[in-house]
C-alpha cells in the first residue's frame, strides 16, 4: 500500500478538477517505480514461490567408485572406471565429474567438496611401507577453485606442503638400527608432512565466498606435491587415485542474474483542463494503466534491498537443522560387507556408531518428503582412533564409516559413494613385542546430499545415522572411534 496519502478526498458532491485528479494519482504512480517494505505487506509471496529458488539454489554432483580393497594385499585397486588418477606433475587438476557452472547474480556461495583417495601400490611394492620415503606416500592436497582462482583458505595442508616434521620432535621410544623389525621414527627424516600422507583417507573442504554476476564455475581440485627427500628420490613412484567424490554448491542469492530490468511504468494520460471527464479519460487513460502495472510488476519496480525477511514465504527456505554429537566412543568387530551394501545394521552388516553408553549417532525424523519436499544436506565427522586385526599389525587395516538412514518400514538405505575409508598407518614398535597398531586419532569427514524436491522417496524417512565397520586381512579385527557428530540440513524447495 502507498504511504503518501492524497491531499484531497473525493466525494459524490465534489466538483471535478483535473489538477486535483493528478494530485490523487501521481503519488501512486511514482511509488510504483520505488517499491519497498512500506508498500508490500508481510507474507505477500506464497509458499509456492519457493520453487523459484527465492533464496537458495543448489548445484551438485557425485561420483561413486569402489576402492576394491581385498585379499591378498588389501590395498586399493583401479578396477572401477570412475577412479581418477591424480597426476604426479604437481599442478592443480579438477576432479572429473564435479565441476558446477551456472549464471547468477552477485551472490555468496557455500561450496563443499569431499573425496576418498587411495594410494595404489605397483611394481615391487605390494603393501604400505610405514618407513617409506615421499615416493611411497600420497602427498596430496585438495582445494576449491572458483572462476579459475584457487580459494587459499580451502587448501588442505600447510603453505609449504613439502615441509618436514618439526625439528626435535623425537619419539619417546627410538628404534635401534639393528632391530629385526626396523621402522624409522626419527621425525627429522619424515618429509612431506605439509600434505596428506595417510595412504587411504577421506577429505572434505568447504568455503563461503562471494562471486560476481554472470557465469560462475566452481571446481573441486587436487594436486600431488613433488617428493622432497632428494637423497631417496630414485625409485618407484606409487600412483594416487581419487575414488568416490562429491561437490555441493549452495548459491545464496543476493541479486538477480543478468542486467537489472527497468521498472514497468504505467502509461498514463492525464486529462487537461479543457478536456471533458468521461469513462475514457478517467478509467481507460488513467486508472486501467495503473491497475495493469500493479498486476504485472517487474523486479525493477522494487528497490534494491527493498524487501525484508517478513516478505518471503512463511518460514523461509531453511526448513530444519538438526544435530547430534557424542563425546565418547566405542568399537565394532563387524567386518566390511562389501561395496554397494544397503547399510543394514540389524543383520550385522554394519554397526551403528555409538558412544560409551550405547547412544547411537543419528538424527531422528520422521520426514515425509512427498508432503514436504526438501533438499537434504548431511555432514558428519567421526574421531577415528585405530583399526586393528589379530593377524598382526599392518597399515592395510581400515576403519570404514558411512552415512545411511532407515525408512519407517524398517528398510535401510545407503549410498555407496557415502563411505569413508581410513587406513591405520600408525604402526609403532613395543619394546620386546615387535610391532603394534597404535592410536591414530584422525578425523573421518563424511558428506551426503539428497535432492528430494522433485523425486522424493515413497516411504517416510525415520532417521539418518553414521555406521561403521572394519576391513583388512583375516576374519577378526576391530574399528575403534572416540567421538562424533552429525548435522542434517533441510532446505525447502
Amino acid at each position: 500500500m502507498g504511504y503518501r496519502f492524497p491531499k484531497t478526498k473525493y466525494r459524490v458532491s465534489s466538483l471535478t478538477d483535473p489538477s486535483k485528479m493528478r494530485f490523487q494519482i501521481q503519488p501512486a504512480q511514482e511509488e510504483l517505480t520505488f517499491l519497498n517494505e512500506h508498500n508490500i505487506k508481510a507474507g505477500t509471496f506464497p509458499a509456492s514461490r519457493r520453487g523459484e529458488a527465492l533464496l537458495y539454489d543448489f548445484h551438485y554432483s557425485d561420483i561413486s567408485a569402489d576402492l576394491d580393497i581385498g585379499a591378498p594385499d588389501y590395498v586399493p585397486l583401479t578396477t572401477d572406471p570412475n577412479a581418477m588418477r591424480i597426476p604426479d606433475s604437481g599442478e592443480w587438476v579438477a576432479l572429473t565429474g564435479l565441476t558446477q557452472t551456472w549464471v547468477g547474480g552477485e551472490d555468496r556461495i557455500w561450496a563443499i567438496g569431499w573425496a576418498q583417495y587411495g594410494l595404489v601400490t605397483t611394481g615391487s611394492l605390494t603393501n604400505f611401507s610405514v618407513a617409506g620415503t615421499t615416493l611411497t606416500i600420497p602427498r596430496v592436497q585438495f582445494c576449491l577453485r572458483v572462476n579459475g582462482a584457487i580459494i587459499p583458505e580451502s587448501i588442505t595442508g600447510t603453505e609449504r606442503p613439502d615441509e618436514p616434521s618439526t625439528f626435535l620432535a623425537i619419539p619417546n621410544e627410538p628404534v635401534a638400527k639393528l632391530a629385526s623389525a626396523f621402522v624409522t621414527l626419527d621425525q627429522r627424516k619424515t618429509a612431506g608432512t605439509g600434505a596428506l600422507g595417510w595412504h587411504v583417507r577421506a577429505a572434505r573442504v568447504q568455503s563461503v565466498v562471494s562471486v560476481p554476476q554472470g557465469e560462475v564455475t566452481v571446481e573441486f581440485c587436487a594436486r600431488r606435491v613433488a617428493p622432497n627427500d632428494a637423497q631417496t628420490s630414485i625409485g618407484e613412484i606409487q600412483p594416487l587415485y581419487v575414488f568416490s567424490r562429491k561437490a555441493c554448491v549452495i548459491q545464496m542469492k543476493r541479486s538477480g542474474s543478468g542486467a537489472f530490468p527497468d521498472a514497468s511504468l504505467p502509461p498514463l494520460t492525464y486529462p487537461d483542463d479543457a478536456d471533458s471527464l468521461s469513462y475514457a479519460t478517467v478509467y481507460t487513460s488513467v486508472l486501467e494503466p495503473m491497475k495493469d502495472t500493479i498486476n504485472a510488476l517487474l523486479p525493477g519496480n522494487i528497490q534494491m534491498w527493498g524487501l525484508r525477511r517478513e516478505h518471503i514465504p512463511t518460514g523461509g527456505q531453511v526448513q530444519e537443522v538438526k544435530q547430534s554429537t557424542q563425546t565418547s566412543g566405542d568399537t565394532t568387530a563387524i567386518k566390511y560387507p562389501g561395496y554397494g551394501s544397503d547399510g543394514d545394521v540389524t543383520a550385522g552388516d554394519w554397526a551403528e556408531v555409538q558412544d560409551a553408553l550405547g547412544n547411537n549417532l543419528r538424527v531422528d525424523g520422521p520426514w515425509d518428503y512427498t508432503q514436504d519436499p526438501a533438499f537434504v544436506l548431511i555432514l558428519a565427522n567421526v574421531a577415528f582412533t585405530k583399526a586393528s586385526t589379530t593377524t598382526g599389525p599392518r597399515a592395510e587395516v581400515y576403519g570404514v564409516y558411512a552415512l545411511a538412514g532407515e525408512f519407517s518400514s524398517g528398510t535401510p538405505f545407503k549410498d555407496a559413494g557415502a563411505e569413508g575409508f581410513t587406513n591405520n598407518p600408525n604402526v609403532l614398535p613395543i619394546a620386546g613385542a615387535g610391532l603394534a597398531n597404535r592410536d591414530c586419532d584422525g578425523d573421518v569427514p563424511l558428506l551426503m546430499f539428497y535432492d528430494f524436491r522433485t523425486a522424493p522417496p515413497a516411504d517416510v524417512v525415520e532417521f539418518y545415522r553414521v555406521i561403521a565397520t572394519w576391513d583388512g586381512p583375516g576374519a577378526t579385527g576391530a574399528n575403534t572411534w572416540d567421538r562424533g557428530s552429525i548435522q542434517v540440513f533441510h532446505f525447502r524447495p
